[in-house]
């Protein structure tokens, strides 16, 4: 059974930390004997602009996946997302559909009609081998096979969260010029296979943030530990070394999900690559701004702290 969901979870106000968050943490220093004098104080300087726009480039090289490797777009959701979760009892399940649909909303997708047929798909079960071999037999376009994927790597559990996409080209539009691809491909369904006995004890209001941003963007990687820290990092297969495991959505996160729904993605990839730093970037540096200055911040990517 997973921990009971934090009563901070259900703030969905757009909440970013400063420079400490945008800095990766330094690793914790060895246990010294206990002394009387006082040891020095140490204050570590914000990271500079160029210094964020750098870990920005360096975060989205290494997240931003492909979701169909014959059109080199990056994807994104482009209709409302409709959440479903199996496999928890029932309040567990609404916190978890109602994070993600709300975080959805905050980065500017519409609301799901009631009624609506589920397009992200989130199964809780003993047995996520098991579950993903009977979709991979029964549904396989949900995994999102073609000629160019490897079916057994697809078919095959790794982390306790783990995430296939599925996605399609939602616009064909040719305004002619050397920076579109004349596509924008959206993703048409999100699959999402949560092993209950490996995240058995675990904060739900971590694993409903885990989930909101594989739900809302496609990772590289599981495994990234990017310059930047994000929240799939606490489902790693190891820990990322100098800091801790997130206690939910971070700052880089919540900028990156924030310029990803408003980056022109029918431009070639390198073109939304440049867009896509650029715009994290600065949601960062104006985080770290106002942070200096001592304001909290008005507006800011959601993030569960």
């Amino acid at each position: 059974m997973l921990n009971r969901f934090h009563p901070a979870l259900a703030c969905v106000a757009w909440l970013i930390a400063g420079a400490a968050l945008a800095q990766p943490a330094s690793p914790p220093a060895a246990q010294a004997a206990p002394s009387t004098t006082v040891a020095p104080l140490t204050v570590q300087a914000a990271p500079t602009p160029k210094v964020i726009q750098k870990q920005a480039h360096s975060f989205v090289q290494g997240y931003a996946a492909v979701p169909n490797s014959e059109i080199d777009q990056i994807g994104r959701w482009h209709d409302g997302v409709c959440v479903r979760v199996s496999g928890l009892m029932p309040d567990q399940a609404a916190v978890i559909k109602a994070r993600i649909e709300s975080v959805a909303q905050a980065v500017g997708l519409r609301a799901a009609r009631a009624g609506c047929k589920a397009n992200v798909e989130i199964v809780f079960t003993d047995q996520p081998q098991r579950t993903l071999d009977v979709v991979a037999h029964r549904r396989p376009y949900l995994l999102g096979y073609n000629k160019f994927y490897d079916p057994s790597r697809l078919r095959t559990v790794t982390h306790p969260i783990q995430s296939w996409y599925f996605a399609t080209n939602v616009k064909w539009t040719c305004n002619v010029s050397r920076i579109t691809a004349c596509l924008d491909v959206g993703f048409a369904n999100v699959f999402i296979v949560a092993d209950s006995k490996a995240l058995a004890g675990k904060d739900i209001g971590v694993v409903a943030d885990d989930m909101a941003m594989l739900a809302l963007s496609q990772p590289r990687s599981l495994d990234g530990c990017g310059a930047l820290p994000s929240v799939i990092d606490g489902f790693a297969k190891s820990a990322c070394p100098g800091r801790d495991p997130p206690g939910g959505l971070t700052p880089a996160d919540a900028a990156y999900l924030t310029a990803l729904y408003k980056t022109d993605l029918e431009a070639f990839k390198g073109y939304e690559m440049g867009e896509l730093t650029s715009r994290m970037a600065s949601i960062l540096i104006k985080a770290n701004a106002v942070a200096a200055a001592g304001a909290a911040p008005t507006s800011s990517p959601p993030t569960n702290r």
